[in-house]
């Protein structure tokens, strides 16, 4: 065992350790640029576009508003 030691040359094991390594992190690099456009197209796709010729009155508007706070409201003390 002493003698498995004495052979182990633990810096070209962390040599190769770290190239592996250094290899996978530029893998990954350029693998993130892909999904970081993939989720900024998804996102862009996925908004809610606004409607401009939709129009609602203002006591709805107030009605829609008065809904969501009671709503909001109810939530948070449950």
């Amino acid at each position: 065992m002493l003698e498995e030691l004495e052979k182990d040359n633990g810096d070209d094991y962390m040599a190769e350790s770290i190239a592996e390594a250094e290899k996978e992190v530029a893998s990954k690099q350029s693998n993130s640029i892909d999904i970081q456009t993939q989720i900024k197209k998804l996102e862009d796709e996925s908004e809610v576009k606004e409607d401009k010729n939709y129009k609602v009155d203002k006591d709805a508007k107030k009605k829609i508003n008065k809904m969501t706070d009671d709503i909001t409201d109810m939530a948070l003390q449950s």
